[in-house]
Formats: structure tokens, C-alpha cells, sequence
């Protein structure tokens, strides 16, 4: 599902920013990539077998803290990492199997009903 959403997303994208932009960033979309995709299976997996309680307090509770999330960064100002290269990748992964996780278990709920 989330791969037909990027698909069906990537022309406006590229309409908006230059397609020669987003290349340069692809070492990290390629590491949300692996991680993002390793996320969804586990996702999905626990989606499946969490109590259909549980499964809607997931959202709420991950709504709630994303909420935080964006007020803290619009009130503060925040520096950036200087990473080396190597925690690059594991954040990358890191983040993107969140993601995963995040987007296949907040897709399930949809689409059971």
C-alpha cells in the first residue's frame, strides 16, 4: 500500500523539486529504503496479532507524541548532527524501520475495515 502511495506521489514530487536533487540525496533514501522495508514486515506482523484495542490506542498514542514532536520543533531551534558517516547509515536504517513499523501498523486498522 505505502508502495503505491510513493508511486503514485513521485510525478508530483518531481514537478516540484528537480529530479537531479533528489538523486543527490539517494544514499539516504536508500538506507529509510532497507530500513523502512524490514520495518513494515515486523509492522505488520505485530498488527496482526495485537488485541484490536490495542491496535487503536498505537495511533493515538504515536498522534499524540508526533504532535510534541512538531510544537517542540516549531518553538525551538534545533543544530544539526555532525555524524560520521557510518551513524549515518545506522540512524538512516534506524528511522526508516520506525517508519515501517509506524506505517504497517497504522495501515492495518484501514484496511480490515
Amino acid at each position: 500500500m505505502s508502495l503505491v502511495v510513493v508511486l503514485v506521489a513521485l510525478p508530483a514530487r518531481f514537478a516540484a523539486v528537480p529530479p537531479s536533487e533528489v538523486f543527490g540525496h539517494r544514499p539516504v533514501a536508500l538506507n529509510l529504503l532497507a530500513g523502512s522495508l524490514l520495518g513494515a514486515w515486523v509492522g505488520a506482523s505485530w498488527a496482526v496479532r495485537m488485541r484490536s484495542t490495542t491496535l487503536y490506542k498505537v495511533p493515538a498514542a504515536l498522534m499524540v507524541l508526533m504532535a510534541v514532536a512538531l510544537v517542540t520543533t516549531h518553538a525551538t531551534t534545533l543544530g544539526s548532527l555532525a555524524l560520521p558517516p557510518w551513524a549515518q547509515v545506522v540512524c538512516g536504517v534506524l528511522a526508516g524501520f520506525g517508519i515501517g513499523v509506524v506505517a504497517a501498523s497504522w495501515a492495518w486498522p484501514a484496511a480490515s475495515c
